[in-house]
């Protein structure tokens, strides 16, 4: 009897010391979490390096992480009493700090962060058009002017910055990408080629564009540099805009049914229709979010075009259907579509850049004078704009709208457009 008290004891005192250790949800109660009792700044750029003071921390930086809205830094220095970290990408104007350790995990602060607008696009130096890219409106030249050359995508992974179009070459147009800078070509320059979207996921490099067999342009991409054919050159055909999602490769734009463009998406090399081809139509940007497949254009109706926006494959007219439009990007950012593109103003009969949000539309110009939306990306509650806004009868502002604020990137006394947004 005695020894059967002792187990039922036994069992009681570890039934509650497994409570004591245990929540309700099984998961482990924290023993010991760490203490923060202040941080460097508030206010924090990509890159930056901060210090997190404190105690409880773990002295091997290895065991220590802080993350900033979710998005892990890395920890590079690290005491018991203090942590030194670099800020990653947040991906939102603000964020939540928590510094986690094995014993557990605490909300540091809230902090807001500054992210970095990068811009590719083109400018002419009087008689040739310059390839170039702008960080926080810095401009940083790719070409070095002697021949023509055109950048039209942008895209930031960590600190390497990718950027694609072509140059020519004296006979053709030759498709390239520079990373950092640095040129990777992608055609031999024997035939006339173009490279118009880039993406990066992991190690892989994907670009969209398109190439000719010498007669008809072929609509293809290059992973890694290696070509990939999506049309077999009997119609013209041209690829617009990539994305990546998971392992599924999509691509977008036009190919010819010998008598009008039918735009088109393209899933791992599977081409799905979007129009039937009676009228002229092209796709030029694809957002892929939670399966479903987002893709703007264009599609003549009664021989005018509309900016149209398909989701699944399913089309929606929208500008007001009584003036000439285009849509030529999209970004889908939680339940909200963002899109963005130009309409004409019959006031001042010219067109005029404009974004949509869930098919409301916003004016980035008054109007007066010719201007086109891009590009569009959507960070927090910031909606950013590439494009151009006419200065004079021969030069474009190339530019970007925050918030349809206008941040000009040229002066004007050259001609410039701005193709490619990008925020990190």
């Amino acid at each position: 009897m005695i020894n059967l008290m002792k187990t039922k004891l036994l069992l009681l005192f570890v039934a509650v010391a497994a409570t004591l250790f245990i929540s309700c949800d099984g998961n482990e109660i924290p023993l010991d979490p760490p203490i923060v009792t202040g941080i460097s700044s508030f206010s924090v750029k990509y890159g930056d390096e901060i210090t997190i003071i404190g105690s409880k921390f773990d002295p091997d930086a290895a065991n220590n992480t802080v993350t900033f809205n979710g998005v892990a830094g890395k920890v590079i220095a690290a005491s018991p009493n203090s942590l030194v970290v670099n800020v990653p990408a947040v991906g939102n104007t603000t964020g939540v700090v928590v510094v986690k350790t094995t014993q557990g995990s605490t909300t540091a602060a809230t902090i807001n962060y500054i992210p970095d607008v990068f811009v590719a696009g083109y400018q002419t130096n009087g008689t040739k058009y310059v390839a170039k890219y702008w960080k926080n409106g810095t401009p940083t030249t790719l070409t070095d002017g002697t021949s023509n050359a055109y950048v039209y995508s942008i895209f930031v992974d960590g600190n390497d910055v990718y950027v694609a179009g072509y140059e020519y070459n004296g006979t053709v147009n030759v498709a390239k990408y520079w990373k950092n800078g640095n040129p990777v070509i992608l055609t031999n320059g024997t035939k006339s080629a173009s490279a118009t979207s880039i993406f990066v996921s992991g190690n892989d490099v994907y670009v969209a564009g398109s190439e000719t067999n010498g007669t008809k342009y072929i609509a293809k991409y290059w992973k890694n540099g290696n070509p990939i054919a999506l049309t077999d050159g009997t119609n013209h055909a041209s690829a617009s805009s990539i994305f990546i999602s998971g392992n599924d490769v999509y691509v977008v734009g036009y190919e010819s049914n010998g008598t009008s463009n039918v735009s088109k998406y393209w899933k791992n090399g599977n081409p799905i229709a979007l129009t039937d081809g009676t009228n002229l139509a092209s796709a030029y940007s694809i957002f892929v979010s939670d399966n479903d497949v987002h893709i703007v254009g264009y599609k003549l109706i009664n021989n005018n075009p509309f900016a149209t926006y398909w989701k699944n494959e399913t089309p929606s007219t929208l500008a007001s259907g009584t003036t000439d439009s285009f849509a030529k990007s999209i970004f889908v950012s939680a339940n909200d579509v963002y899109i963005t593109g130009y309409e004409f103003n019959t006031n001042a009969l010219t067109f005029i850049a404009k974004y949509w949000k869930n098919g409301i539309p916003v004016s980035l110009a008054n109007g007066n004078k010719y201007s086109e939306g891009s590009s569009i990306y959507v960070i927090g509650n910031d909606v950013y704009v590439a494009g151009k806004e006419e200065k004079s009868s021969s030069a474009f502002v190339a530019k970007y709208w925050k918030n349809a604020n206008p941040v000009a990137l040229t002066d004007g006394i050259n001609d410039a457009d701005a193709k490619s947004i990008f925020v990190r």
